[in-house]
């Protein structure tokens, strides 16, 4: 009798380490293929607020969750505008801490390294996505050879900004081939955020690449690119209205949504100047269809928030199974203006 009672107990002893060891993976779940996974819990650490760019990467995020059968947490760690990069490292932290299978992350900072070295060691993958991690992170990790990320997802922001420039080229080229003056054209960008700088050298590159491959066109642009803060918008137009500036690349939604604010207010302050923008958001839908005496947004380039937000728990759900990732997904960036904007809003690449 002890010695079936010693027995039972360490029966019970290996079935209660077994459910301790996958107490995140809770029960099998089917996927729309009916097949059974084991569920991961899947953390993403995404940059802005539940809402615009970031309500569209969330919703791909959940589909995808809901195709491999996997649990998605979606933190948004933004508030009122303000990014917190504190705030994403203890999202990051408790999420390893907690035993999630994977993570996802868009930082706004520094200092993530020790926290992904952390991931590293416990096996966690780490899939990054719109801005990713710091290059000075990165560079860290890889030199310690304790890097966990195993797929980068997001747009090619010098693509994307380049786009928008064979858009504004195609409309200011013949003023450009038939006048003797410059055309000043204007950039302004939210400093605040990494990825927009590549999307501003994508666009500058392209439109000097297209003036100087035309004699009529070559040397007649005047580049002025200004950063600023969210609520400096305002301050930048009145410059580029004072420079005699005839075009303008907003390039970020929170850049246009605050330009559309003032040109909205002043209209006759910027009835000279054409304008063109990036993502999307109700204040740009608006303004692209708004016909009247305020100066006119041509159109937008929208990145495929959607399918971002999929691809990323797609890569994050194969690590945490044992198939194979793709290092880099590069998901694709869409012109829009008021001819196919309602295409756009159907397909999820346009979002109010």
């Amino acid at each position: 009798m002890k010695k079936l009672l010693s027995i039972l107990l360490v029966l019970c002893l290996v079935l209660l380490s077994s459910c301790g060891e996958n107490e995140n993976e809770s029960t099998t779940s089917p996927t729309e293929n009916g097949n059974t996974v084991m569920q991961k819990k899947i953390v993403m650490v995404a940059t802005g607020e539940a809402g615009s760019f970031w309500s569209n990467v969330e919703k791909g995020a959940r589909d995808a969750a809901k195709k491999y059968g996997c649990t998605i947490v979606f933190e948004g760690t933004q508030r009122n505008g303000i990014f917190n990069t504190e705030a994403q490292k203890n999202v990051v932290a408790d999420a390893i801490d907690e035993g999630a299978s994977g993570i996802i992350i868009s930082s706004v900072g520094d200092g993530f390294d020790e926290l992904m070295t952390i991931a590293f060691d416990k096996k966690i993958p780490v899939v990054e996505f719109e801005s990713g991690l710091s290059s000075k992170d990165k560079n860290t990790l890889i030199q310690a050879e304790k890097n966990p990320v195993v797929s980068t997802v997001g747009a090619d922001e010098k693509a994307a900004g380049s786009l928008c420039a064979e858009k504004m080229f195609e409309q200011i080229k013949e003023k450009a081939e038939k006048t003797d003056n410059e055309l000043k054209i204007g950039v302004i960008y939210d400093s605040s955020i990494r990825s927009a700088e590549k999307r501003v050298d994508g666009f500058a590159e392209k439109l000097n690449e297209l003036a100087d491959s035309n004699e009529k066109t070559k040397d007649k642009f005047d580049f002025i690119r200004r950063s600023c803060e969210k609520d400096e918008v305002d301050d930048r137009l009145e410059e580029f209205a004072e420079k005699g500036v005839n075009y303008v690349f907003l390039a970020g939604e929170s850049v246009v949504n605050g330009a559309s604010d003032e040109v909205y207010q002043s209209p006759s302050d910027y009835k000279e100047i054409s304008f063109w923008g990036f993502d999307s958001g109700a204040k740009q839908l608006k303004w692209l269809e708004t016909q009247g005496e305020q100066a006119k947004l041509n159109g937008s380039v929208a990145r495929d928030a959607y399918n971002m937000g999929f691809n990323a728990v797609e890569q994050c759900f194969n690590a945490t199974t044992g198939k194979e990732t793709k290092q880099n997904v590069n998901v694709a960036s869409h012109w829009y203006n008021s001819d196919n904007v309602d295409k756009m809003l159907q397909d999820s690449i346009v979002y109010k």
